[in-house]
């Protein structure tokens, strides 16, 4: 089997794992790992962020709630999400996001915010939240599929990219190509994995 089956067999291993998982335990690892998140960050250091805004419904690990407390707690710190331009070859950009901004679904069914107020194309962040249908403990992580993250973290060189992920789909080691991209830190509920690279 090559690198690429073995994937979409993970794929589709972690994806049932998860929507087998009811809702409460869904918001209630999400908060464990969230707050994991929030204690890990040096606040002193960070300008700007750019995180996914979670959909429980694709049994992601949830961030609104997070984000909300940044925006509470960092008031300073600016906050951008992802937005894909599914009509321009699925290119992924990133738009500012002020708690408690209102927000809507786009042509897939992702969280967007209802005005888009998009953030240079050159935008450096300080810190990268992505993430992870499943992740391994070397800090490798897998996604959709769809490549945004591969493209778009090369990008971000001085960021620090954290990946979440729930336990239930972490693996001791994922199979990986050349383009796949280490991040720094995978949390889930449990663990925090550090890329030592």
């Amino acid at each position: 089997m090559n690198t690429q089956s073995q994937k979409n067999k993970i794929r589709v291993e972690a994806s049932n794992k998860l929507r087998s998982q009811n809702r409460q335990d869904i918001l209630g690892w999400s908060e464990r790992i969230t707050q994991k998140l929030h204690s890990t960050i040096n606040w002193n250091e960070i300008k700007s962020i750019h995180c996914y805004l979670s959909n429980i419904e694709k049994h992601e690990v949830a961030t609104l709630e997070w984000l909300k407390h940044v925006a509470q707690t960092h008031p300073t710190v600016q906050i951008y999400v992802p937005v894909v331009q599914w009509n321009k070859k699925e290119r992924m950009r990133a738009a500012f996001y002020s708690p408690p901004q209102k927000l809507t679904r786009d042509a897939k069914g992702f969280w967007i915010p209802s005005q888009l107020d998009w953030a240079d194309k050159k935008q450096q962040f300080d810190l990268i939240v992505v993430p992870c249908l499943a992740a391994d403990r070397q800090a490798y992580r897998l996604g959709s599929g769809r490549g945004f993250y591969d493209r778009f973290l090369p990008n971000q060189p001085l960021a620090h990219k954290i990946g979440l992920c729930f336990e239930s789909t972490m693996y001791k080691e994922l199979p990986i190509e050349k383009h796949d991209y280490r991040l720094d830190k995978i949390i889930s509920e449990e663990h925090v994995s550090v890329s030592f690279d």
